[in-house]
């Protein structure tokens, strides 16, 4: 009979572990160090042209991603932040532009984007893309776990800087 590997993505802090790399990180990467999340994420950036609110609360998700090396869940944590950011991002551009009538569902809010030629009907479409996998993060059943995949990141960024040329 085949041994069961299982691993606690849950870490119960010690004292002696707070430093050390969650279990799922030596299972799925191996013998690597913080260097290599502080790596993943140090290229990826919101430009500058976007509010400083949105750039402030990404770069709390990229700093979320690279404690993802001492608890797993962190990833998952950090891409709702990026989330977060992306949607301030959508109404601090509406307000910029002087919407008459800001939309309270953010369904209406990236319609509204495409109507006022911000993006394109593309663009939109991928917005609603993150939309919907932001609802599934933000109305969960259980605790979803994303992993260590930094193209959350950079998606969300890209995004950010469409709304901000």
């Amino acid at each position: 009979m085949q041994e069961v590997l299982t691993i606690k993505l849950a870490k119960e802090i010690t004292k002696e572990n707070y430093y050390l790399p969650c279990d799922a990180i030596k299972l799925f990467s191996g013998d690597v160090s913080e260097e290599v999340y502080i790596d993943n994420v140090k290229d990826i950036c919101v430009n500058e042209k976007a509010p400083e609110q949105v750039r402030e609360m990404f770069e709390v998700a990229k700093a979320l991603y690279v404690y993802g090396y001492l608890y797993w869940t962190f990833f998952t944590i950090s891409f709702e932040q990026s989330l977060k950011s992306w949607e301030v991002a959508i109404t601090m551009k509406l307000n910029e532009v002087n919407i008459q009538r800001m939309p309270r569902k953010l369904i209406n809010k990236i319609n509204a984007l495409e109507e006022m030629d911000i993006i394109s009907s593309d663009e939109k479409e991928l917005f609603h893309y993150v939309r919907l996998f932001r609802n599934g993060l933000a109305h969960p059943d259980y605790q979803s776990q994303l992993g260590h995949n930094n193209r959350l990141l950079i998606s969300v960024a890209n995004q950010i800087n469409l709304l901000y040329k």
